[in-house]
């Protein structure tokens, strides 16, 4: 900054302190144009109108971090904002993935906006036909203590796999790095492809062994988990240090084409916000208040990594975030995640983005694709998305056999694989097939649970007897310390813990049912019944019927735990 006479920002996201902090992200639609000159939204007047609606939004809402993807916003709504005065208030940074842009009209960019300062790197010709650009939007002071608004542009460094951004892109070689005067929580982008060649653990210059960091990856990608492309993701949060860096990566929303390719269309999303906060609030009123917001959380357990899934169709996600490291009293530091504040959705005979209280997470068309229509999914009020997925996983017997099965960091379901892949049951844009094929369990459990082995009245063992008569599934509640799911309809009978495993073996079946009676008790076992398929018929699996003569420590007795 120093050589154009301005002053290091004082940006809110990046000065350490407790105050929390409003991010807003736009996740684009859309075909994408591509020529060897250009890549960028085909449909150009609908972006404008977008981009120049988000920025209106973003100044009013005064949101102190505002983001867009690679190749987005086309740079006729950047100008348009400029000269309209939609652009960051002081404090604030908005960071914006621009369509392809040639050197010639990068110049003219300068021209038609001079009253900006404009940062960039002498980029050299490479043979190149096009800059990848993300634009750094900010206010800052200059010696005589002017506010100026600020544009600073970081190149793409490293051309996406494939022939075309070889044959045309122009590469740069810098990445910024942003702090506020205190140089505490750092930033740096990472566009798409830079993060094919960034491994954390040499990257010297930006010091993750001494700063707190975000790390904002905006993409333009099919495969936005490719195993390349995450891996410096799993690089970042298995350092020692990892607690202090958050990650946002943002892409377009699902549906995008390529024009020149063979017509199919991204089945990704993915933008997601990983953080490994230790006070990250897991709780069911937060998780359920912005899954009803399109954003759902998954734990990486491989990494002992929190993550925010953003909905993958195309919104603006207005969310308040704490700071990566706050420089108060360690009472006061609570980095309880991502809390969301709105969806929106593009509503274009509107021309605005509107508010959307009914984001559609694809549990409803999951649960219609099965053909047993009068099966209760327990999929409305006042039952949440978490009820359901504790319904699902101890219906189909795929918990963890621990008194806590029922944390949502535990949950098989909100435990993103390796990959970072989702098993959500309730959120379903994973279109990975394994991931098709885990909620399908769960679903092909419950379903011929509830429709073919508790309607079969020569399937109930005489320990839940009572029930067989007036019995409804629902979803375990802390009333029962999360372990009944099949109730009285009445009230007039206690609860009991139902399975159906399919066609686990008998081995399987009695190793699931001891593990649980040593986990939870006798007590809280004595009405447990698990059914699995053995021999083309049935079986029926209950707790051991404890005799006088048993020892109170053994699993069954009637004494253990009573003490």
């Amino acid at each position: 900054m120093k050589p154009h006479g301005l002053a290091i920002p004082e940006t809110v996201p990046l000065t350490a302190d407790g105050q929390l902090y409003r991010l807003l992200a736009i996740q684009p639609a859309g075909n994408v144009h591509v020529e060897q000159g250009y890549i960028g939204p085909a449909d150009r007047a609908k972006a404008l109108s977008q981009f120049g609606t988000y920025f209106e939004l973003a100044s009013s809402m005064k949101a102190e971090l505002v983001l867009a993807p690679e190749y987005s916003c086309p740079q006729d709504a950047l100008v348009s904002a400029i000269r309209g005065g939609d652009l960051p208030p002081l404090g604030a940074l908005w960071i914006i993935g621009l369509e392809a842009v040639t050197k010639r009209q990068l110049a003219d960019l300068k021209e038609q906006c001079k009253a900006v300062t404009w940062i960039h790197e002498d980029v050299a010709d490479n043979g190149g036909r096009f800059l990848d650009i993300v634009a750094y939007l900010f206010k800052s002071h200059d010696s005589q203590n002017v506010v100026r608004d600020v544009a600073m542009l970081q190149f793409k460094t490293q051309p996406m796999a494939g022939t075309f951004e070889r044959n045309n892109l122009l590469t740069g070689k810098t990445k910024y790095i942003l702090h506020a005067p205190s140089d505490t929580i750092r930033m740096l982008s990472l566009v798409c492809s830079d993060a094919l060649t960034f491994a954390p653990a040499v990257a010297a210059a930006c010091r993750f062994d001494i700063h707190p960091y975000i790390v904002f990856h905006p993409q333009l990608n099919v495969a936005p988990r490719h195993p390349d492309m995450a891996a410096y993701r799993a690089a970042l949060f298995a350092l020692e240090v990892s607690e202090r860096i958050e990650v946002i990566s943002l892409n377009w929303a699902r549906g995008f084409a390529f024009a020149t390719g063979d017509g199919s269309r991204s089945q990704y999303g993915g933008s997601t916000l990983y953080t490994k906060s230790p006070q990250f609030d897991r709780s069911d009123e937060r998780v359920t208040a912005n899954h009803a917001k399109g954003v759902y959380y998954a734990h990486w357990h491989a990494r002992r990594t929190d993550l925010a899934l953003f909905n993958y169709d195309e919104h603006v996600f207005e969310m308040r975030l704490p700071k990566p490291f706050q420089h108060t009293g360690a009472v006061l530091r609570q980095r309880t995640g991502p809390e969301m504040l709105s969806l929106r959705r593009w509503n274009g005979e509107a021309g605005a983005w509107e508010v959307d209280t009914t984001p559609d997470d694809g549990f409803g068309d999951l649960c219609a694709s099965y053909k047993e229509g009068d099966c209760n999914y327990c999929s409305s009020p006042p039952h949440t998305p978490i009820d359901r997925e504790r319904l699902l996983t101890l219906s189909s017997g795929k918990l963890l056999p621990r008194v806590d099965w029922h944390r949502l960091d535990l949950l098989p379901s909100f435990m993103a694989a390796s990959d970072e892949r989702s098993q959500r049951l309730t959120f379903t844009h994973e279109p990975v097939a394994e991931s098709r094929e885990f909620r399908a369990a769960h679903l092909e459990r419950f379903v011929k649970l509830q429709m073919y082995v508790l309607t079969d009245i020569s399937n109930w063992p005489h320990s839940i007897a009572d029930l067989r008569d007036e019995w409804r599934l629902e979803p375990p509640t802390a009333a029962t310390n999360f372990r009944h799911n099949l109730v009285s309809a009445s009230g007039n009978a206690p609860g009991a813990t139902v399975m159906y495993l399919a066609l686990e073996s008998p081995a399987a079946a009695a190793e699931l049912r001891d593990s649980l009676i040593s986990a939870w008790g006798a007590e809280h076992t004595r009405r447990l019944v698990i059914w699995h398929e053995a021999h083309n018929a049935i079986q029926t699996l209950t707790p051991p019927v404890p005799t006088i003569g048993d020892d109170d420590d053994h699993p069954a007795s009637f004494t253990r735990g009573a003490r």
